[in-house]
């Protein structure tokens, strides 16, 4: 489940509507965790566009998975969603080293496996 402020940008008809409220995000984020324990919810660039650490805030409040850009710097800018988006010209080569780091400082690891969630269903009544 994606959670996240929404972002207005510049071409689209949303362009003149209010930036979305970070914490209120994060609030929904967190009731989400609560009242779904097993989904995957994304700590987004957008949460890191709108306040420094953003996604480190959201890993604390209820996400659990980020989705790096490893894409080109030159493919990134080609795909804008929205205006400053937090990463665009981060160096490739360094997103993992930077996602690690994000992760130490709050005692958390990447995982190496695929990340598959265990299916509630299953584990419940069988």
């Amino acid at each position: 489940i994606g959670v996240g402020p929404f972002i207005p940008h510049a071409q689209t008809p949303l362009k003149d509507e209010k930036l979305g409220d970070f914490w209120l995000a994060l609030k929904v984020m967190a009731l989400t965790r609560i009242n779904l324990p097993t989904i995957n919810i994304p700590a987004t660039t957008a949460m890191e566009t709108i306040i420094p650490n953003g996604r480190l805030i959201a890993l604390q409040s209820g996400a659990n998975v980020v989705m790096p850009n490893v894409s080109t710097i030159d493919c990134r800018k080609k795909y804008e969603i929205y205006p400053n988006k937090a990463g665009v010209n981060d160096d490739e080569a360094d997103v993992r080293k930077q996602l690690e780091a994000m992760f130490a400082s709050i005692g958390r690891t990447i995982a190496i496996d695929k990340g598959f969630r265990k299916k509630w269903w299953k584990t419940k009544f069988v």
